[in-house]
């Protein structure tokens, strides 16, 4: 008797899937939440799980993600189950190795047809990750993804995440080295933020995604220091034919937007003119918020050197703000009614978060000998993120002499200051490839 484990939170449709799984000979485990579900699945070791997406405790795509992670569960057929039908979703599960996406209200015929034959066609030596099994002989009514999604969840994958340099070798291999970078997928839209060096692997994996179809993508400069433009000559779809790219930040301090990026192409500094390559370019100097489709791109002005800005991305409910270099105006100006006016702007432009990505350069041991360089400390993107009530925090734009312990040693003073303090949001350190869904 095949064993399945369902994990939904929905009571009715739960119970209506035991029943009708146990007629068509399956025995069922069943499981309210994404944390119970897992557990199931690591005590029961059953041939397929049947997961619901957004669950309570953890979310069908954590549960998903653990189950591929698991060498003990490699073999396990996933189906995934919603009653939304978002591109977003389904291309996100997928890549995390769901093999069938259906869409709820189950015909219970078809999920157990479905189950019968991805468990025969899954040997138990099977790697599964990112694998989509064929279809049964019974159409599984998959979810075809469509082409212009106008209100799927935000999509977060960080290409770089390290300060003032890239930091290559094997003492950063787990946060990585490459420079600034973040591309948030908003409905059909690509958005970047910042084109470190972490912007050559972003070109590189949107070639592997998309192949010959042309892209528009948005790019959002915060400034254009080294380490926040250091990668754009290396960005693959720049050089497509058909390819459109805009790019938005400030006017700069003495020059326009497009001759600095002009500029650092120069023969001097590079083998490449900017002309050489062959997209469609459009500077956009920032005057107000963005709108894109449905997604609406805001800014701020931040305290670092020259000019820059921290940008806010919304969507369909959800936010995420990026605020990088930046040093709060209390630690130059004084602890005083003025800087904490200024403070609070930045808190506001937070406020409510879904994700919050904030630079936490330094230590407060390291602070002082860096003061007025334009970044702060993790006490500080801790406190912006409490006062900001957010939900998640990221700390980010690592400083290139903290290696893969020293950060870790980072969070874990994060943890232990959040305890005392009463901060009841996440927090982690941002890693390079990682991604967040809202």
């Amino acid at each position: 008797m095949p064993r399945i484990v369902i994990a939904d939170d929905d009571d009715d449709i739960r119970s209506i899937v035991e029943l009708g799984l146990n007629a068509f000979g399956f025995e069922v485990f069943a499981a309210p939440d994404g944390e119970e579900g897992l557990r199931l699945v690591r005590e029961k070791k059953p041939d397929a799980v049947v997961l619901d997406l957004m669950m309570p405790k953890i979310h069908g795509f954590a549960v998903c993600q653990a189950i591929r992670n698991d060498p003990q569960l490699k073999g396990l057929f996933i189906v995934v189950g919603s009653a939304k039908a978002y591109a977003a979703d389904i291309k996100k599960v997928k890549t995390l190795g769901a093999n069938i996406y259906l869409q709820k209200p189950y015909d219970l015929q078809v999920l157990a047809d479905t189950l019968r034959a991805g468990i025969s066609q899954i040997p138990a030596s099977a790697t599964a990750a990112a694998q989509v099994s064929a279809p049964p002989k019974k159409p599984a009514q998959e979810v075809s993804i469509p082409t212009t999604p106008e209100n799927s969840l935000l999509q977060v994958k960080f290409w770089g995440t390290r300060g003032s340099i890239a930091t290559p070798g094997r003492q950063t291999l787990r946060y990585g080295g490459n420079t600034s970078c973040v591309e948030v997928r908003s409905g059909n839209s690509i958005l970047l933020f910042d084109c470190g060096t972490g912007v050559r692997e972003a070109g590189m994996g949107m070639l592997r995604e998309f192949q010959k179809q042309p892209l528009h993508i948005h790019l959002f400069v915060s400034h254009t220091h080294w380490d926040h433009i250091q990668g754009f000559p290396f960005f693959t779809p720049a050089y497509i034919p058909g390819n459109k790219l805009s790019i938005y930040s400030l006017h700069g301090t003495d020059k326009s937007l497009e001759r600095i990026f002009t500029g650092q192409m120069d023969s001097t500094y590079f083998p490449v003119d900017l002309t050489d390559m062959m997209a469609e370019f459009k500077f956009i100097e920032l005057e107000g918020p963005v709108q894109i489709g449905d997604t609406t791109i805001r800014h701020v002005y931040l305290n670092h050197p020259g000019v820059a800005l921290g940008f806010r991305v919304e969507h369909a409910g959800k936010s995420v703000v990026y605020v990088t270099d930046h040093e709060p105006y209390y630690r130059l100006l004084g602890d005083n009614e003025s800087s904490h006016k200024l403070d609070h702007e930045i808190d506001e432009f937070a406020r409510g978060a879904d994700l919050y990505i904030r630079e936490a350069q330094y230590t407060e041991e390291e602070y002082p000998s860096h003061r007025s360089w334009g970044h702060g400390t993790w006490k500080d993107a801790l406190n912006s993120a409490h006062a900001a009530k957010v939900r998640r925090l990221f700390l980010y734009h690592h400083d290139p002499m903290h290696d893969d312990e020293s950060i870790d040693r980072i969070v874990e003073s994060c943890r232990t200051y959040m305890r005392e303090n009463g901060m009841t949001f996440e927090c982690y350190a941002a890693g390079d490839q990682e991604m967040v869904s809202l």
